[in-house]
């Protein structure tokens, strides 16, 4: 257990760190902000998220069959820090999170984001301290509906490459890749389960990138490493790398599509396509290494 704290410890130190970094980020340009909608942090924070989720997912797919594992449940709960973290620094303030929540908009995806949340973090605790069927199915159920709003988040965008249903399949599938080549870490490989949402995720991405028009060297970024995740159990881990590297250029590429046509070649121009710059690379850097902590911490418990 002492390994298992002092892990945690590290992680947290990693993520308050980059917590300080943020106070560097207050006095960032607003124009140059505003010319890119959604920067690096926010599909950082949609991955972590997703990797929580695809942990439920699993951990919970496994309880109705009979194996129970805990500590996938408890990497889960841990996930959810540096996906939060990100999202409130991304908003440049985090009492804008408070306005959110006094000021509730129904119509608003991302506020129902909060109150979606809360109750699958809440389901989470619950599948952790009260193992049941219920719980378990309350904990995935809750996870995709989570996942699904988040799609639609972007999905309902005004940005084009953004847009569509199809964002609602490429985040169920990120999270099923993400939670399957996780759960290697915790001895659970299922390589037929891994190798299908592997090859339906590509799949999907593969339709989008060509209904979209973008470069198939964009699409080869991710693929590669997702390919070769499904070679051996101990390569499972790049799937991690290949829906990051995803998650990325899908936020990324549509932007810089849209600031290379009027009226924000200006933007372009003047500002470059910073889609992340020093300060917030090294922000998402130190989550992740957090992230990493925090799933080594989940492990040794």
């Amino acid at each position: 257990m002492l390994p298992a704290i002092l892990f945690f410890i590290i992680g947290v130190a990693a993520i308050a760190v980059a917590l300080l970094k943020w106070r560097e980020l207050i006095g960032i340009d607003l124009v140059k902000r505003n010319s890119i909608t959604w920067k690096a942090m926010v599909p950082a924070y949609m991955f972590f998220a997703s990797v929580s989720i695809g942990l439920a997912l699993v951990a919970g797919s496994l309880y109705l069959l009979g194996i129970q594992e805990p500590r996938m449940v408890v990497a889960a709960i841990l996930s959810l820090i540096p996906a939060w973290v990100l999202v409130i620094l991304d908003l440049g303030r985090p009492d804008h999170i408070l306005h959110m929540i006094t000021s509730f908009q129904p119509r608003s995806r991302i506020a129902w984001n909060l109150v979606f949340y809360s109750l699958y973090f809440l389901s989470l605790l619950w599948f952790l301290l009260l193992p049941s069927s219920i719980s378990a199915i309350a904990s995935m159920a809750l996870g995709i509906l989570l996942e699904s709003n988040l799609a639609m988040t972007m999905g309902t965008s005004t940005i084009e490459g953004w847009r569509g249903i199809g964002k609602i399949g490429i985040f169920w599938l990120s999270a099923a890749v993400l939670g399957l080549s996780v759960a290697t870490a915790f001895g659970v490989y299922e390589p037929i389960a891994l190798g299908f949402a592997v090859f339906a995720y590509l799949l999907i991405n593969f339709w989008e990138y060509w209904l979209e028009r973008y470069p198939l060297k964009l699409y080869l970024y991710f693929a590669v490493p997702l390919v070769l995740s499904l070679i051996h159990p101990l390569l499972a881990p790049l799937a991690v790398v290949g829906v990051f590297i995803e998650k990325m250029l899908g936020a990324y590429y549509p932007q810089l599509q849209r600031l290379q046509r009027e009226p924000y070649k200006l933007y372009y121009w003047k500002y470059g396509s910073e889609f992340a710059d020093s300060k917030e690379s090294l922000i998402i850097g130190l989550n992740a290494l957090g992230w990493i902590f925090f799933l080594v911490t989940s492990i040794l418990i």
